[in-house]
């Protein structure tokens, strides 16, 4: 359980970084963009001349924020988004302040909603489904108010184009249409991800021992087949190692089988510590384990049989002195996985028969 949370903050910490790579260069794309539309902004562009290097000072600085890691991630994007929002939102506000004429208005403002439309896909991407809701109403709201204080001040004056009404009133509706389709979206995006996360939790309790957390014979047979494939197309070292505890029905007669599950959880732990990464142990069944061992020959294999018979030995498991046979058999060519297991099996209980607590090859 510690392994997995450890593997999980390292994957954690991966993923910060690499979202913090490439909001950076986001930002710094951004950047870009907004330097070329204040250079070759036209003479009358007021907006752009006074607002551009503005939005630019706050960009680079989330990119410097990011690089040094100085602020949260959550944070950063909090501010990230302000910004973004910000851009189309005030220009709404300088074309229904500065009014305009003919079809340059009608294309200024059309631009200017779809880059509104943009911050709402931005907003889902990076808040999520509540967070992206909430920044997205909040968006609408305000384009709506935007509008309705833009156009309420210039009816009197009739600076409005013709038509202009159904024209705003279309652009907002189209945005709201928007927010709901990016909502229903992300619902669909959470619900498909929750239920893939369910299958794979499922998938790994149907091919994990609950008890030792290993991989139960299900699952160990797959593993088993996979190896003795790889042995018999690419000529690999295969060998096998059965082992069984030795005395374990009295164990559970005498201490209880709450007693028995403790030595065979602590048991597991030993043999996963004893092994190498490339090895795969599996409870075969009751107090019976195999330990498939990659890549590896007879004499190898039976070094590491020792091992583990000498790790379970040594100290007392759940309080308990015990001991564990072992079979070791090696990956011949001809061989099945039934036959590969056969002979593990049958040097086991060879073992057995000769004292327990040994290595039989």
């Amino acid at each position: 359980m510690q392994q997995e949370a450890e593997t999980f903050d390292l994957e954690a910490i991966s993923n910060a970084r690499a979202k913090r790579r490439i909001y950076i260069a986001c930002l710094l794309l951004m950047s870009i963009v907004l330097f070329c539309a204040w250079i070759f902004r036209p003479a009358w562009d007021i907006y752009r001349w006074i607002t551009a290097p503005v939005f630019l000072l706050v960009l680079m600085g989330l990119v410097v924020v990011l690089w040094r890691e100085s602020m949260t991630l959550v944070r950063v994007e909090t501010l990230m988004l302000a910004t973004v929002a910000a851009m189309p939102l005030s220009r709404q506000i300088w074309l229904y302040y500065q009014g305009g004429t003919g079809e340059q208005w009608f294309r200024m403002l059309g631009n200017n909603y779809w880059a509104t439309s943009a911050v709402l896909v931005m907003a889902f991407t990076l808040g999520g489904r509540r967070r992206g809701l909430v920044t997205g109403v909040a968006i609408v709201l305000l384009s709506v108010m935007i509008a309705v204080i833009g156009v309420s001040t210039q009816l009197p004056g009739g600076d409005l184009p013709a038509n202009s009404i159904m024209y705003i009133v279309g652009s907002l509706l189209f945005l709201t249409m928007f927010l709901a389709l990016m909502s229903v979206a992300t619902i669909t995006k959470d619900q498909w991800h929750t239920a893939l996360s369910r299958a794979a939790v499922y998938s790994r309790w149907a091919l994990t021992d609950k008890l030792t957390g290993l991989a139960n014979r299900h699952a160990g047979a797959d593993i088993l087949a996979r190896h003795c494939e790889a042995a018999k197309s690419q000529d690999r070292s295969l060998s096998v190692i059965m082992g069984d505890l030795d005395n374990f029905k009295q164990v559970n007669d005498m201490e209880g089988h709450a007693v028995g599950d403790a030595v065979l959880t602590g048991v597991a732990k030993i043999m996963r510590a004893s092994v190498r990464d490339s090895d795969a142990v599996i409870r075969w069944g009751g107090e019976e384990f195999l330990i498939v061992v990659d890549d590896s020959n007879l004499e190898e294999a039976r070094m590491l049989a020792e091992r583990c018979r000498n790790a379970i030995e040594a100290e007392p498991v759940a309080g308990i002195r015990m001991t564990m046979t072992f079979g070791v058999a090696q990956y011949e060519p001809g061989d099945t996985q039934d036959s590969l297991l056969a002979r593990a099996d049958e040097n086991l209980y060879t073992g057995k028969g000769i004292s327990g607590n040994r290595v039989e090859v």
